[in-house]
């Protein structure tokens, strides 16, 4: 018997994948998500103590959904919430105490451009705060378009991005501040909870899509759409970390900066593997497919952990798109053309993804209606 993850297991159970997590757990057996990977030894105890036939797995009868909670309701959870302050790490003794106004709370992560901290106003709201590497505060050519971008990035739709705050441009550190954005990412949402079934993934497409084009409208490439920077709220998503990788790719030539800080090899398009400087909103195109096929397999369209063998795959190999629903795979395989030119437009895009989705009664899309069970607990916030 092979190795499997949990919500797969659930799925041939024919139950809940919080049953088998809980199961796991009771048999003394700790994973944190439902993508979490179940050695054979394990599956066939997990068998045995779930009383399922050991070869058709079906025999036990599957378990009902816990009803969605009304609207307007607050849905806490039990189990396999996500928890706000995950990605908060400590500060460390070289990392600074205050941004401009702001004080600086806790580490968040690295971004393209340098370090990003939990930062909070006088007032006390929150700040992703983004500090530019030292390296990059020295070059003139990156301090010039670090200006343009940070003013073009004002101007990016707020329905689909946290917007900018504050900034400083001139500084012996350029910095950027926006709104901070509490919900988890798409990779935590899937890695939890595995991937969406095709009612969620159209939600999420047609959202990514509209996003796309607030960002293009403001003349920004993204240049990093993944899974990471896509943020899953009951509200709707937010995309971050957008277009100000330009600024680093512009001094690429002056200093050296690996292909990996400019871009994610599992996510971005054949040309900007080439070259990350030379690239357009074709490339978004290409990583927003990417990106939709995670959301509906749990893997990118080239899997592997070695990011040169990736770049190697996708100049000479199909992409990947076992586990995307048939229905679907209309969506991300145009996106992931290997020429940027025989790639879908987002009003395209966009009208092929909204001809199949349907709202609920009252004409509302409530992710409550649309997420799995397990994946709405996961988000632990409330509906709309």
């Amino acid at each position: 018997m092979a190795n499997v993850r949990v919500y797969e297991l659930a799925r041939k159970a024919g139950v809940d994948t919080k049953v088998v997590l809980d199961k796991m757990t009771e048999l003394g057996h700790f994973v944190r998500s439902a993508s979490a990977t179940v050695e054979a030894p394990v599956v066939r105890e997990l068998i045995d103590a779930l009383g399922v036939a050991q070869e058709t797995a079906v025999s036990l009868p599957r378990v009902p959904a816990p009803a969605a909670p009304p609207a307007g309701s607050v849905l806490r959870p039990q189990h396999h919430e996500w928890d706000p302050t995950s990605r908060w790490k400590p500060l460390q003794p070289f990392d600074p105490r205050r941004v401009g106004p702001y004080t600086v709370l806790r580490r968040i992560g690295c971004g393209s451009m340098g370090r990003v901290f939990l930062g909070r106003t006088p007032a006390g709201r929150l700040l992703a705060v983004k500090v530019v590497k030292d390296e990059l505060a020295d070059d003139l050519e990156f301090r010039r378009r670090f200006q343009r971008e940070v003013a073009a990035a004002r101007g990016v739709n707020g329905f689909y991005a946290p917007p900018v705050v504050d900034a400083d441009t001139t500084g012996v550190i350029p910095w950027l501040a926006t709104a901070y954005v509490s919900a988890p990412s798409l990779k935590d949402l899937v890695d939890a909870c595995g991937p969406l079934p095709p009612r969620a993934l159209r939600w999420v497409a047609a959202q990514l899509v509209e996003a796309l084009r607030s960002v293009h409208a403001a003349d920004i490439v993204h240049r990093d759409l993944k899974p990471s920077n896509v943020l899953v709220g009951v509200d709707g998503l937010r995309v971050i970390d957008f277009g100000l990788a330009l600024a680093a790719a512009a001094a690429a030539s002056k200093l050296t900066v690996a292909h990996t800080t400019l871009g994610t090899p599992a996510y971005m398009s054949p040309e900007q593997a080439l070259d990350a400087r030379k690239v357009t909103s074709a490339s978004d195109v290409y990583a927003l497919g990417a990106v939709l096929v995670f959301a509906a397999t749990g893997h990118s369209p080239y899997p592997g952990s070695d990011p040169v063998r990736t770049m190697l795959r996708m100049q000479t190999e199909a992409p990947d798109l076992g586990g995307v629903p048939d229905a679907f795979v209309d969506v991300v395989a145009p996106c992931l053309r290997p020429d940027p030119e025989e790639r879908p437009r987002l009003d395209e895009l966009l009208d092929l993804i909204v001809r199949d989705m349907e709202p609920g009664p009252d004409g509302l899309y409530r992710p409550s209606e649309l997420l799995p069970s397990a994946a709405f607990e996961f988000l632990g916030l409330q509906d709309v």
